[in-house]
């Protein structure tokens, strides 16, 4: 007997869902209106402003040289699995590489040089650079 009753509680209804969506009860149904992720939007003001610190000529000059060198090494350090060994060799840290899906990677991947700069010198980059044989100067 406890088993018919354990079957009659285990018993599972099916609704026909299309059917109950169909049905004209006066109700309409909506959607809430779509939140966009603040630290996205956040990401996309920093980006227009980061684009118009561009008209400088100084700045432009500083931030392409800058970002020319980091973007050689995160090219290198992607396509060959020695050179992203020698950068755990000599840093004992992965480099992090930016990538347009994900909307703070260059954020993390400058940080990560910086933590890089931090722990081990500026000299630990320049003995990756040296090894990969990316210009650094």
């Amino acid at each position: 007997e406890d088993q018919e009753d354990q079957d009659e509680a285990e018993e599972v209804e099916f609704v026909d869902v299309s059917a109950l969506l169909n049905e004209d009860d006066g109700l309409e149904l909506e959607l809430p209106k779509h939140q966009r992720c603040a630290c996205h939007l956040l990401n996309l003001i920093a980006m227009v402003d980061a684009t118009k610190a561009t008209s400088s000529e100084a700045y432009k000059k500083v931030y392409r040289s800058t970002f020319g060198k980091c973007n050689a090494l995160w090219n290198k350090y992607g396509r060959s699995t020695l050179a992203a060994e020698t950068v755990e060799d000599v840093c004992s840290l992965q480099l992090l590489r930016p990538n347009a899906t994900r909307w703070n990677s260059l954020f993390l991947a400058v940080k990560r040089l910086l933590r890089i700069i931090k722990d081990k010198g500026e000299g630990a980059i320049r003995v990756i650079c040296t090894d990969l044989k990316v210009q650094s100067s």
